[in-house]
């Protein structure tokens, strides 16, 4: 669980210069993709990179999220491209709430147009990968 200063700390890094993230992961339409639109192959082209199938584990809990509570090993600008990613592929929710910046996956959204994928997606990233000795 996620304590109450992270939920906050995009708000806290904007004064102090480390907005910019945010406002990267959320240039464009902040308007959700429309359930009709959303195309496999995008969804798919999406959560096929390490990182952002890691962002997606991450909201799997159902929670909204902030832009500055997700730690990854990448660099404030690739977060911010992988954030904008996801959005525009429609598997995240992303929304303004004052100074924070707020993320949530679509999971229902994503169970209705393309039932079973997100969980059998998530399913698979969450087993070890094998190597050709264990085959």
């Amino acid at each position: 669980m996620r304590s109450d200063s992270a939920l906050h700390d995009v708000a806290a890094t904007g004064a102090s210069g480390g907005g910019e993230e945010a406002e990267e992961a959320f240039s464009g339409s902040l308007a959700d993709v429309d359930l009709d639109a959303l195309e496999l192959a995008t969804v798919l082209q999406a959560l096929a990179d390490p990182i952002r199938l890691r962002i997606v584990a991450a909201l799997a809990d159902d929670c909204e999220w902030t832009c500055g509570s997700l730690e990854l090993p990448i660099a404030k600008s690739t977060k911010s491209h992988h954030l904008r990613v996801l959005g525009e592929a429609g598997i995240v929710s992303r929304r303004v709430e004052g100074k924070c910046r707020m993320i949530k996956l679509r999971r229902a959204e994503m169970e209705e147009r393309f039932p079973g994928l997100l969980e059998s997606v998530l399913a698979a990233a969450a087993l070890p990968a094998e190597t050709p000795s264990s085959v």
